[in-house]
């Protein structure tokens, strides 16, 4: 992996639709490759375990994040459901996706930048 720019915080900052366009993006052939701008979840924990980090505490901090996210938004999304449908009280078959941006530190501290209400599901590869 090209490591030139891990230094650089802003550079890691771009939505991947935008930064999918640039000239300089490169998509592995393979997603469980450890190269590319696009990886799979699982092949960043490898990465970080090989070296030598305690990945299920990371993989805890970001759990810890996201139960302390949904538990502060809950009350808005009951309110924006009752909204909708305000004659179906009891309807128990609701569901709502939300992507998580979440950047790990040079420490792998993570922290949350934003949730997506509205994630996209188009896939590229």
């Amino acid at each position: 992996m090209n490591n030139h720019c891990l230094d650089n915080m802003f550079a890691h900052l771009t939505n991947y639709s935008l930064n999918k366009s640039s000239p300089n993006f490169f998509v592995s052939k393979d997603p469980k490759d450890d190269a590319g701008h696009k990886r799979l979840w699982s092949t960043v924990l490898q990465r970080l375990f090989n070296e030598g980090k305690n990945v299920d505490a990371i993989q805890q901090k970001i759990d810890q994040i996201i139960i302390k996210t949904m538990l502060t938004i809950q009350p808005d999304l009951a309110h924006n459901f009752k909204s909708c449908r305000p004659r179906e009280p009891e309807v128990r078959m609701c569901f709502e996706v939300l992507g998580f941006d979440i950047i790990l530190d040079r420490d792998c501290e993570p922290y949350l930048l934003e949730v997506n209400h509205t994630p996209s599901f188009q896939c590229d590869n």
